[in-house]
């Protein structure tokens, strides 16, 4: 778990004055980017060097550390190109979150991408890559979609000289949308949430799932318990990043799935995360928070709200009761700028054509009115939500309100536009997405929305029909604390932006130096100031720069 809070005061005061410290970039370790390609020595290409982290960051480089065959990932390569009989560029690209990325050019002038998976971080990997790979097919032959050709694949180590799990696939020719996005002139914008709007609707009218789960290929999942779906494709156990991220692999649960019901679905949902826990859970990495609730490092109160959710089953399972809204759908999670490719001549004001869509790791089958969140092009921005002061995003409502009203005049979108845009259908998406991430970072969102969600219902029906409402003075407390956790948490987020790291601690590599010297004077001031070093939320500096060093660092351009 990342160390995400920060003692509110007296820091949180001081870090709101004005400051000439301005931080470097941050670095997102959420994009599927494979932008800043650069050559690296073959000594170095096992290690993780795009980003550097102030957080846990010895155990989070290793988390990222792959070893393989080079020899053998070329050959491979080859094999996969016709008319290749050689690699004449071998290139590192910018490290994907869960994947290295190597860029390969034949002599035929061909050129591919390899993913090789970060088997320390997620697991198990074998039927990781296999639903990867089945998924990205089943959306090119079955849904139309545009999606990058997989080449070639091997999903267990041992099976290939190349000593790691890979992906082979074709080499996408655009930008993502992230990189150019305000570059793009209005009308070409609403252009591009256009051409979301068909694949989405190419999505929602597939309705021949039997069930939920992750996409495998018939004939490499012969295990019993998986639901078929065609003659080539099948349903089996879900392995996106909330059953496999931190060991959740690994967890000794009943079932991953398939499902055929919503209730047993949202009930192997509480049950990884309760064992997740009771297993993984070690409140001694955390700092120590005086002014912190205890609730956020106490494993068993994170378990007393697993079991207040799962009375929650029935009330969260409502939409079954309205099968377009509980039918079985693939939507892809990530609709936003960093997973959408767009043509070069976008660039030009030729058009907007929306290349590839990639990044279909994290994809599952599952109930509609969870799985089709707001998270498209415009970055979760709807009308009326937005910063009045930001110029940066001035045009993202306008461009928000245009991809809802093209939305709301295509019925076969009908129902997704009811659970992006329905308050009771937010919050069951909140509790069960914050229910994957409870330790990690959503303990007191998740809990918050649950008590919108009995107001919502109002206590007395809840108490009736489901189970026992939070009790007047429980949720007394729990709005106080949940006030306490946001002013920690933005306080937390703004040292973050003063340092130059995002809020998981990374930083790109370029700026690290100058990151960490920043770093260290924050850190003896906060120690000036008479606060314990136990409650810094980052690594103790190993040094304190010199104060010409400093201002040398702080005078050069970002």
């Amino acid at each position: 778990m990342r160390r995400s809070l920060l003692k509110a005061l007296p820091f949180h005061r001081f870090l709101l004055q004005p400051s000439h410290r301005s931080g470097p970039r941050a670095i997102s370790t959420t994009s599927s980017s494979s932008r800043a390609s650069e050559a690296v020595d073959e000594h170095a290409i096992f290690k993780y060097t795009f980003g550097r982290c102030i957080i846990n960051e010895r155990d989070e480089l290793q988390k990222r550390y792959v070893k393989f065959n080079i020899p053998a990932l070329k050959k491979a390569a080859v094999d996969a190109v016709d008319g290749a009989t050689s690699v004449v560029e071998f290139r590192r690209l910018m490290d994907a979150r869960y994947n290295r990325m190597i860029s390969l050019t034949m002599d035929n002038g061909q050129t591919v991408l390899a993913k090789l998976p970060y088997n320390n971080l997620v697991g198990p990997i074998e039927p990781i890559v296999e639903s990867e790979v089945a998924t990205t097919e089943f959306a090119s032959t079955k849904l139309g979609l545009p999606v990058p050709r997989i080449l070639g694949w091997c999903s267990r180590s041992e099976d290939t000289d190349v000593s790691s799990a890979y992906i082979i696939m074709e080499k996408v020719k655009g930008d993502p949308v992230v990189l150019v996005w305000e570059k793009l002139p209005f009308s070409q914008k609403c252009q591009a949430t256009d051409e979301i709007i068909e694949i989405q609707r190419k999505m929602a009218t597939f309705t021949s799932f039997p069930g939920y789960g992750s996409i495998y290929y018939r004939n490499y999942r012969k295990d019993t318990g998986y639901i078929p779906i065609d003659d080539t494709f099948v349903l089996g156990p879900a392995v996106t990043l909330p059953f496999t991220y931190e060991h959740r692999g690994k967890v000794d649960v009943t079932t991953r799935g398939p499902w055929t019901s919503i209730e047993k679905y949202l009930q192997s949902v509480i049950n990884v995360e309760k064992h997740w826990i009771k297993e993984h859970a070690k409140p001694e990495l955390l700092p120590s928070f005086q002014q912190y609730p205890d609730v956020i490092c106490d494993p068993a109160a994170h378990i007393e709200l697993l079991e207040r959710i799962e009375k929650l089953i029935p009330c969260i399972s409502l939409p079954q009761h309205v099968p377009r809204l509980a039918r079985p759908i693939l939507w892809h999670p990530e609709f936003s700028c960093g997973d959408i490719m767009i043509s070069y001549d976008a660039l030009t004001g030729k058009t907007s054509q929306m290349v590839s869509l990639i990044g279909w790791r994290n994809c599952l089958v599952g109930p509609l009115y969870l799985e089709v969140r707001s998270n498209a092009i415009y970055m979760n921005v709807l009308p009326g939500e937005h910063d009045a002061n930001s110029s940066k995003f001035s045009d993202l409502p306008m461009v928000a309100e245009h991809h809802l009203k093209r939305l709301a005049t295509e019925e076969e979108l009908e129902e997704c536009l009811y659970a992006m845009s329905d308050k009771a259908m937010r919050l069951f998406q909140h509790i069960v997405y914050g229910t994957f991430q409870l330790w990690n970072e959503k303990f007191m969102e998740t809990r918050n929305a649950m008590l919108e969600l009995e107001e919502l219902f109002t206590a007395e029906y809840i108490a009736t029909s489901f189970s026992s409402p939070t009790s007047l003075e429980e949720r007394s407390r729990y709005r106080e604390e949940y006030k306490e956790w946001s002013k920690i948490q933005a306080g937390y987020e703004l040292l973050c932006d003063k340092i130059g790291v995002n809020t998981e601690g990374w930083v790109e590599a370029v700026d690290y130096e100058r990151t960490r010297l920043i770093h260290t004077s924050y850190h003896d001031e906060w120690i000036s100031r008479g606060n314990s070093e136990d409650d810094w939320p980052f690594d103790v500096p190993e040094s304190r720069p010199s104060d010409e060093a400093f201002k040398e660092l702080l005078n050069r351009k970002p």
